[in-house]
């Protein structure tokens, strides 16, 4: 696919402004007669409305997740012609409108026959105007979709702006045969992200099976000897407490350290390396962390995922907050080891019966040392963290390479979409 620069004769960054031979249109203007359509109001849809099966009610999920399939919604046929006007078909597009707002999704080929929710927008766009795979892209681009959340209102809950001011809202359309290759280059980078993506989930669904066999002795390496023992972790270690580290403590540069919130969402069975940092003033009133200790997640939103833990592998001097519990061992065990074995099979099923409370869910040292996790003599620890350590590298390389895939057609949507750079039609 050729791309050349045009000789820009207009300021990109003039808003008012369009590449030559595109046109300003707004969202009305593309799209067929009543073809974009606010969902039916929440009383067309009551409760009793809804049968066991029938035709689909689609709903902000499907719009989200971009499955066709999910929901349980369904209604019958005389209520369908009823709210006929609010139909889905294959080829149409469906845009969340209510708290995760501008969520787009195109029903695909033979989907369930079915109308959209109150909480859904359906777009009918006219191919003889606009391509609708260019459309899919320029509606899913960034700094489309920032007009669309900047231009929200409400509180809390965000929610799509009045129909009157989204349907003037204006995309720019070259020419159909430029929309078409604009929209083939996106395309082809989407492919090769869904690619990698797909690479991600095979390794990670062999390491979840390599990790069940090998984490509790069902499968032995050839090295392995002697038999495994079902140890509490009262008799590893000793277990400490994180201190309270506030988000106005945390700086760009200094002693790295960990919150609570980071288990979950930023560190996974190994610390790799921090994301937070505090002075050295504030240092000397938080709790330092050794290598190999084993740093719990003490507070957390379900009992599923309390007492998420990591092991810390370095060596430099680094710090846990508040709600952070530490097992410090105190007898030879590979720490890594130990936190993937406490992650997953039955240590995480001990951990979710130990969480107390609802909507705040807490665990403790003293309920987290009656937790029991089967142990293989050192050596053999060490080599079963060895293995799943290299599948965890391998997903960490692909993940970053998937990054950047999404971070170059950011920016290849960036010039695309605005004209710099021009496709040779």
């Amino acid at each position: 696919m050729k791309m050349e620069l045009i000789n820009l004769t207009y300021d990109p960054s003039d808003k008012a402004k369009v590449p030559p031979g595109w046109e300003a249109k707004s969202l009305q203007d593309i799209c067929v007669q009543k073809g974009l359509i606010r969902g039916p109001f929440g009383g067309a849809l009551k409760k009793e409305s809804f049968v066991r099966t029938g035709y689909k009610v689609y709903e902000q999920k499907n719009a989200i997740y971009q499955d066709a399939q999910l929901g349980d919604y369904f209604i019958d046929a005389q209520k369908y012609e009823e709210l006929k006007r609010f139909a889905v078909g294959a080829g149409d597009f469906i845009v969340s409108c209510s708290g995760t707002i501008g969520r787009i999704f195109r029903i695909p080929e033979g989907s369930p026959m079915g109308i959209i929710n109150q909480a859904l927008l359906l777009i009918k766009t006219d191919d003889q105007i606009i391509d609708s795979d260019y459309f899919y892209q320029y509606f899913q681009w960034e700094s489309f979709q920032r007009r669309i959340i900047d231009n929200t209102q409400g509180g809390a809950m965000a929610n799509l702006v009045a129909m009157n001011i989204f349907k003037k809202t204006t995309i720019d359309v070259p020419p159909l045969e430029e929309q078409r290759r604009i929209a083939e280059i996106l395309l082809t980078w989407d492919k090769v992200i869904k690619l990698k993506q797909t690479l991600i989930e095979q390794i990670g669904l062999q390491k979840i099976g390599l990790m069940q066999n090998l984490l509790t002795g069902k499968i032995r390496l050839s090295s392995a000897k002697g038999e495994w023992k079902e140890v509490e972790l009262r008799h590893v270690g000793s277990f400490l407490k994180g201190k309270g580290i506030s988000k106005d403590q945390v700086v760009e540069n200094g002693f790295g350290c960990v919150l609570y919130g980071e288990i979950y969402t930023r560190h996974h069975v190994f610390i790799r390396k921090f994301y937070s940092f505090i002075n050295d003033e504030d240092a000397t009133g938080s709790t330092q962390i050794r290598k190999n200790d084993i740093l719990f997640a003490g507070s957390g939103e379900t009992a599923e995922e309390i007492g998420k833990c990591v092991a810390y592998l370095g060596d430099e001097s680094a710090y846990a907050g508040g709600d952070i519990i530490i097992l410090r061992p105190e007898v030879k065990v590979d720490s890594l080891f130990l936190s993937y074995a406490l992650n997953t099979g039955k240590a995480a099923i001990q951990r979710a019966k130990l969480g107390q409370g609802h909507s705040v869910v807490h665990i403790y040292p003293s309920t987290l040392a009656e937790i029991k996790v089967p142990l293989p003599d050192y050596d053999e620890q060490c080599e079963i963290a060895k293995l799943l350590r290299v599948y965890d590298e391998c997903i960490d390389l692909l993940e970053e390479e998937l990054t950047a895939l999404k971070q170059q057609k950011s920016g290849l949507m960036q010039l695309l979409l605005t004209g710099k750079v021009r496709v040779q039609v």
